[in-house]
């Protein structure tokens, strides 16, 4: 009964491990979704702003075109720069037009419910590693729910293996009571008792060795197991970090663009005003500034949602101090802090 009560307990832990990686997914989900559901809010009326443009241009070209007032290879460079900006727009919006409906049902709100999300100053809050990669992979080793729960699963082996051969024991009972007889003819009518039982379940000792063949073999597996999950783990954080590192300098790159943009668009407003650039040239670079906005602000979700990964792929407690107890604004000021960290 002690043996079976501690496979019952790690089977407890291995509950609360399994708990632990749900919570883990969610908050990756959560934070990657919220990223792109703000910077759907903030770039869904320009984008919807820049089709609108892009299409009354492109009409407005082909008019010029049709009527001879315009060169027609000049014309057609327009429309194709247009056509270019147009898919581009296509393709941010792909990325995040789902994220208002996947935001709404991880939280659990109705997905026609309208959310309004505040968002602070990205560059108050850069996204820094304190922790080299081989710092991580440790970190992971440790913490990791899949690693914790095989560990689990060798202790409840091997104390299988125990209770086997505690059943090969002779089960023995002590009984003690008294005694009476309605017997008149007896000397004694009421007497007290006592003994011992001894019993041994023989069947249990013949099927022992291939019982101890079974658990050495699954205790193998179990071994085997946790070294795979241990590469799998391994080559998780080394991905997401790689994915990190990529997205960190994506962002780089494209607030590089979007800063050249936006002093192209300065000095082409001037040389519209001072009639040294066409309005279509005006018109180009102010739809490719809108284009640069966008992708900057696509990128900075991206990195979020990878620095997300990266924390999954630790198996960080980021709600372990959470008390459900607690106001909201408690609980948003921990979980603020456990991210800070």
């Amino acid at each position: 009964s002690y043996v079976r009560a501690k496979q019952a307990a790690n089977k407890v832990l291995i509950s609360e491990e399994v708990h632990r990686r749900v919570t883990h997914r969610l908050l990756e989900e959560v934070r990657d979704a919220f990223w792109r559901a703000a910077s759907y809010q903030r770039l869904i009326r320009r984008l919807r702003r820049l089709k609108r443009r892009t299409k009354n241009a492109l009409l407005n070209s082909r008019r010029l075109s049709k009527s001879r007032q315009t060169y027609i290879l000049n014309a057609l460079t327009f429309e194709r720069d247009l056509v270019e900006i147009k898919k581009t727009t296509q393709e941010l919006k792909r990325d995040i037009v789902d994220a208002n409906a996947k935001l709404a049902s991880l939280i659990n709100v109705k997905p026609t419910n309208p959310l309004q999300l505040v968002v602070g100053a990205r560059s108050r809050t850069p996204l820094r590693l304190s922790s080299s990669s081989d710092e991580m992979v440790l970190d992971a080793i440790q913490l990791r729910s899949e690693l914790r729960e095989n560990l689990y699963q060798q202790r409840i082996n091997s104390d299988e293996a125990r209770a086997a051969l505690l059943e090969l024991l002779p089960g023995i009972q002590v009984y003690a009571g008294p005694n009476f007889s309605s017997n008149s003819f007896l000397l004694n009518n009421n007497w007290v008792s006592w003994g011992a039982k001894a019993s041994w379940h023989l069947l249990k000792v013949f099927s022992y060795p291939a019982t101890q063949k079974a658990l050495e073999a699954e205790s193998n597996v179990l071994k085997r197991q946790a070294l795979a999950l241990t590469m799998s783990v391994m080559t998780q954080v080394y991905v997401s970090v790689a994915r990190y590192r990529h997205f960190q300098a994506e962002l780089a790159a494209a607030a590089e663009y979007r800063s050249i943009q936006r002093r192209l668009l300065k000095h082409m407003r001037h040389g519209f005003a001072a009639k040294r650039a066409s309005e279509q040239d005006l018109l180009r670079e102010d739809l490719k500034a809108i284009v640069a906005e966008a992708k900057f602000d696509i990128a900075s979700a991206r990195l979020q949602s990878a620095f997300a990964k990266i924390q999954t792929s630790i198996g960080q407690d980021l709600h372990a101090d959470v008390d459900l107890g607690r106001s909201i604004s408690d609980i948003s000021a921990t979980l603020r802090r456990g991210w800070a960290k």
